[in-house]
């Protein structure tokens, strides 16, 4: 479906969310074409799949007229390389989800991000080429890394295998999370997980939830020394730990984290990157474990409260 130009110089002052889903832009551009205008209850901003953008750089700086906003997503919007809008005016805008490609490839687009006072959440490809865009204007600068709480590397559709993510690279990115709460690696590809040594002790004490996955095209290369980060009684906070295979047996995973991560309840090791079969749980409640539950299981819904249902049976 194409947009017209006359539908986008709508005013839209009472408007709270926006999704806008596989839609042309108008062509030909008009010249200073802009996203709405008069955005003063906006709160939400989705845009997927969006075309035709490449002759419009100036087509979000209509947000400055959405002081309320509090999240904005951009998935696959080819030509749109710019977020052209005042970050100063956007006070409020606490979590970006990046997933274009041409958008995350300028160093614009993570200055912008930097100055962006009340971002908390940040979700981008976690390939080789966007981190070392984004590694200088952004994860360089310890005051911008240092305001995130939730850390998404997102799984790019397709890539090469010399733009997966190694250790390397994700340790430039956590080096100034200094108050991390959320860690996820929707592919983890060659991560060993020595990585998260490099998180600053302080992101260490506060992260509560770290998550490694892999696509279906490749293995895991997580190994022990995943573990030996886990385990050196920095990780105080966290509570729930995802796996995509066990990287040792269960019961010695068990045995090592339960007097170094206290508040751990749940370990979830994906059954379908798994040879294990049996759901596993503590037969006694170890010191400062009490209520833990590991369970080998394909999906990660309300996995405390059915192995507590288990237990009871």
């Amino acid at each position: 479906q194409a947009l017209s130009a006359s539908m986008l110089s709508l005013t839209l002052p009472n408007v709270r969310f926006i999704r806008m889903r596989d839609v042309q832009w108008p062509t030909p551009p008009t010249p200073g074409q802009r996203l709405f205008g008069g955005l003063a209850s906006l709160r939400s901003l989705e845009l997927c799949d969006i075309s035709d953008m490449l002759h419009s750089p100036n087509a979000l700086k209509s947000l400055e007229s959405a002081p309320l906003l509090e999240a904005l997503r951009v998935s696959n919007c080819p030509g749109l390389r710019e977020i052209a809008a005042d970050p100063s005016k956007l006070p409020r805008l606490a979590a970006v989800n990046l997933g274009s490609s041409d958008l995350q490839q300028q160093t614009k687009t993570w200055e912008f991000l930097a100055k962006l006072v009340a971002l908390r959440t940040l979700a981008f490809d976690g390939t080789v080429s966007v981190v070392r865009t984004a590694q200088k204007p952004f994860f360089d600068n310890a005051t911008a890394a240092g305001r995130l709480r939730k850390v998404v590397f997102e799984s790019p559709l397709t890539g090469p295998l010399s733009q997966t993510l190694a250790d390397g690279h994700v340790k430039s990115v956590v080096k100034h999370l200094t108050s991390l709460r959320e860690l996820f690696f929707c592919d983890c590809g060659r991560i060993t997980g020595s990585c998260l040594s490099s998180i600053p002790q302080a992101g260490q004490a506060t992260v509560e939830e770290i998550s490694f996955m892999v696509s279906s095209t490749r293995d895991s290369v997580l190994d022990r020394s995943l573990v030996d980060a886990l385990t050196t009684g920095a990780f105080k906070a966290l509570a729930s730990l995802m796996l995509p295979t066990a990287v040792r047996p269960v019961k010695d995973l068990l045995t090592r984290l339960s007097p170094v991560c206290p508040r751990l309840r749940c370990l979830l090791i994906d059954a379908r990157r798994s040879t294990l079969k049996e759901v596993v749980v503590p037969p006694k409640p170890a010191a400062g474990f009490a209520g833990a539950t590991w369970r080998v299981n394909g999906f990660d819904m309300w996995e405390r409260q059915i192995t507590l249902k288990k237990l009871k049976k």
